[in-house]
């Protein structure tokens, strides 16, 4: 298990990760998908995960049961993991003004 960091994008349909994190935690690789983002239409290689989130920092994360299909993103020094909706969708989640926000997943998500 790695702890990363996460960038929650509303606008992106799947959920990503670093290579650099994929080798790291020696996640399977699948094989390439094609992928439509802001540099337009390209293939990207994928990566198996289980994703996980801390709700309290002494508390142990709430992993999904369902292993998730990652596209790879270039590393950066902001983000390891992005977040899209392919999992913001499986519970609620709420902005709030300020940059507060809820996240809130049913347990058999």
């Amino acid at each position: 298990m790695l702890e990363c960091r996460a960038l929650l994008d509303t606008g992106a349909d799947g959920t990503s990760v670093c290579k650099s994190v994929a080798m790291a935690a020696k996640l399977t690789p699948y094989g390439k998908m094609q992928v439509v983002g802001i540099g337009g239409q390209n293939y990207h290689r994928t990566w198996g995960l289980h994703l996980g989130f801390f709700a309290d920092e002494n508390a142990p994360p709430f992993v999904l049961d369902e292993p998730l299909l990652a596209v790879e993103i270039p590393d950066n020094n902001w983000f390891e993991v992005i977040i899209g909706r392919d999992i913001l969708t499986k519970g609620t989640f709420i902005m709030r003004p300020g940059g507060q926000f809820e996240l809130e997943l049913p347990v058999d998500a």
